[in-house]
């Protein structure tokens, strides 16, 4: 058997930052090294950080470790919406378990750079919080240094971005659709909250998978998933796994089960994870990207992902089966639990027999 492939995880710690890592860490062909965190993106640092460690409890892994990162943007400042900050920052009003480990007393870039640097095999990185730790981590490094990163980090898998126009179909951002008092119509928020960030990350040559919206809005979160993972809770009750437990108490804060029941909600970081462990769930192509750097508050593309030029990066542009990746999630999170399909009948779920957790 072979060694699990050792991550590190970059997150913002919005709920679906909860799902990728929760799934990531109930994997037995990953090994969580280290999560460092950022206070540009979803959550503020602080709240964030307390949340990570929150997770590796429920995970039951409390002695992963945990590094905070920065609170400002290399470039520009633009903000996720106060609400939905706020929202992150209280954790969806849920009362979340303590982890007695305190985070790393160095910051999350030079935590990156040492465990990157001293690890015995290459590392695979995830980017579900924008790219100012990493773009930081790059942009600081010597010649030296950035040669020996380059070495020791296998693969950076990314989620962020959108490619506006694919053949005939215009795909559009998600800042403005969220945030009106942003203008900007054509980024995505990963990228849009730090683009030199992003950008340094794309131009570190290290090879970068992009999951853009492109492919994560082909996987919703869909009614379907949300209601047989309720009757999954309410079939074990205490018994169901605790990483299920906060998955559906998460979504089903008022806000995130009202965008589930819109259809507005998406697999954004975990399909991000889940491409980490098995690269066959998206249809992949690669693309020469740089990203718009221009802030023009009137009629702002900054952040727009722009094709022919720059790095080449291989980009996530559909996904064959959304329902494989929704009952891949579903199975990881649930211990082995099956997700019919939508419009099949529900596989019954027995009650629990107290004397024997240990299957699903």
């Amino acid at each position: 058997m072979s060694d699990p492939l050792a991550v590190i995880i970059d997150t913002d710690v919005a709920l679906d930052d909860w799902m990728a890592i929760l799934f990531l860490l109930s994997n037995p062909s990953i090994k969580v090294v280290g999560i460092t965190t950022t206070g540009v993106g979803a959550a503020h640092l602080t709240a964030g950080t307390n949340i990570v460690q929150s997770l590796l409890a429920v995970a039951g892994q409390p002695d992963i470790k945990v590094a905070k990162g920065t609170s400002v943007p290399l470039l520009y400042s633009n903000v996720f919406p106060g609400d939905w900050r706020a929202l992150v920052d209280k954790a969806y009003d849920l009362s979340l378990p303590q982890n007695p480990n305190p985070a790393q007393s160095v910051s999350a870039v030079q935590f990156l750079q040492d465990t990157i640097l001293n690890a015995p095999s290459p590392i695979t990185l995830l980017s579900i919080g924008g790219g100012t730790n990493l773009g930081t981590l790059f942009q600081q490094a010597s010649t030296d240094t950035m040669e020996k990163l380059k070495a020791n980090i296998s693969a950076i898998y990314m989620m962020g971005g959108v490619i506006n126009q694919v053949g005939e179909t215009t795909v559009p951002g998600n800042v403005n659709a969220f945030n009106p008092d942003y203008r900007n119509t054509v980024a995505e928020w990963n990228i849009f909250i730090d683009v030199l960030g992003a950008s340094l990350v794309f131009n570190s040559g290290i090879p970068v998978t992009l999951i853009p919206l492109n492919a994560s809005n082909m996987v919703p979160l869909s009614s379907n998933l949300y209601g047989q993972l309720e009757a999954f809770i309410v079939a074990r009750q205490n018994f169901a796994p605790p990483a299920a437990q906060l998955v559906f108490a998460g979504l089903s804060n008022p806000s995130n089960l009202a965008s589930i029941q819109a259809g507005e909600y998406f697999f954004w970081d975990p399909l991000a994870a889940m491409v980490l462990t098995n690269n066959d769930l998206v249809q992949t192509t690669p693309m020469q990207l740089t990203i718009n750097q221009m802030l023009d508050e009137e009629n702002d593309t900054s952040g727009q992902l722009l094709t022919g030029s720059g790095p080449t990066v291989d980009v996530a542009i559909s996904v064959p089966s959304a329902y494989a990746v929704q009952s891949l999630f579903f199975s990881a999170i649930t211990g082995g639990a099956p997700l019919s399909p939508p419009g099949v009948p529900i596989i019954p779920i027995p009650p629990v027999d107290p004397t024997n957790t240990t299957s699903a």
